[in-house]
């Protein structure tokens, strides 16, 4: 049942990443975007204790 839930195509980015994506790009508009996707996947990482 758990694939149910799970996204059924393969996508180069994940749907959860692309909402994320688009909210930063929101929240920091005047900055390029390949700088918000820095950011964004630096702040993900953080987020996961990868960060040293």
């Amino acid at each position: 049942m758990s694939e149910l839930s799970a996204e059924r195509r393969k996508r180069l980015l994940p749907a959860r990443l692309v909402v994320y994506f688009v909210l930063a790009l929101a929240l920091f508009s005047p900055a390029p975007y390949l700088e918000v996707m820095r950011h964004l996947v630096e702040g993900l990482w953080v987020g996961c204790g990868a960060a040293g």
